[in-house]
């Protein structure tokens, strides 16, 4: 598979991705942690001090497709730079 770099961590270059609001995207990752989902990335904060500051997480469909989901505070803050 693809990788690339997000920040110091490789994931998978082709991947599906959506964007959650961070209260949605945290009661999603306590769901799936309690369903024992397994991450290709664990959840987790970053680009600190950069416009939105995202939550993302890396997880396989059951056909282990990558999928990306990201949390952000101002999910209208996605394209800020």
């Amino acid at each position: 598979m693809l990788t690339g770099l997000a920040g110091d961590k490789k994931v998978p270059m082709l991947h599906l991705g959506w964007t959650l609001a961070l209260t949605d995207w945290q009661a999603m990752a306590q769901r799936l942690r309690r369903a024992g989902t397994r991450y290709d990335l664990e959840p987790q904060s970053r680009l600190a001090g950069q416009p939105g500051k995202p939550r993302v997480k890396f997880l396989l469909d059951p056909f282990n497709n990558p999928i990306e989901v990201k949390g952000l505070a101002r999910p209208d803050a996605i394209y800020a730079t």
